[in-house]
């Protein structure tokens, strides 16, 4: 790949994907996406989108790098970061998602020692139905488009998420949303909200995900 492209922008209604040279030295990489990004700024304009870094696995330290050249060289304003799969064959096998024993066990196990006041709903949340906790939500089901979730705490659903979420409604950062197909309507942390564009929740087969914020921006990570 040659210096010019070393970083390649890929833009569609549903977000960039910004393509990242490997063999190159990440000081480059930097020079490069900021000429870049710097190039496309009226292109880009002031939208809300979503960014995903590929080609090359990135250091918590250098993604946020990255991410200052994008919010100091652009005007984007960016909904969520995806964190893709170390291996895009680690899903390969992957059917419909459904909750396993071991599945259960380690939601139940990651939400029993943040919050003492979780609760379980077994059963879908169909359209028109809501949950309002003070605590934890775990739902054992889906939650169809329409049903709706707020809690102070997480929320866990062991199944299709379709519906609208709200983690931390009192205003906690530090709170997480994991599904095991995380395809909301809406999703909510805090006062960050977020829309999961098509083609994530669309292409492929279904897999657990994790959305949770730091420093006031939502992150999106497969739980595999």
């Amino acid at each position: 790949m040659s210096d010019s492209n070393s970083v390649i922008l890929k833009g569609n209604k549903d977000g960039i994907v910004i393509m990242l040279d490997n063999d190159l030295d990440f000081e480059s990489i930097k020079d490069a996406l900021n000429k870049k990004v710097s190039d496309a700024k009226k292109f880009f304009g002031n939208t809300k989108t979503s960014i995903l870094f590929k080609g090359r696995e990135l250091t918590d330290v250098q993604e946020k790098e990255l991410l200052e050249i994008i919010a100091h060289s652009t005007d984007l304003n960016v909904a969520f970061v995806s964190v893709p799969l170390k291996s895009e064959t680690e899903i390969a096998h992957k059917t419909e998602a459904t909750p396993s024993p071991q599945t259960i066990s380690d939601a139940l196990n990651r939400v029993s020692h943040l919050q003492n006041d979780t609760i379980f709903h077994k059963g879908s949340l169909r359209s028109g139905q809501s949950i309002n906790h003070i605590g934890s939500v775990v739902v054992i089901g889906d939650i169809n488009p329409g049903g709706e979730i707020v809690a102070e705490g997480n929320i866990i659903v062991l199944g299709a998420l379709k519906g609208v979420v709200h983690a931390g409604c009192s205003g906690n950062y530090d709170c997480f949303v994991a599904a095991l197909n995380l395809s909301p309507t809406q999703l909510r942390i805090s006062d960050i909200i977020t829309y999961i564009p098509k083609h994530m929740s669309s292409s492929g087969p279904a897999m657990p995900s994790l959305a949770y914020t730091e420093e006031k921006q939502i992150y999106i990570a497969p739980l595999v």
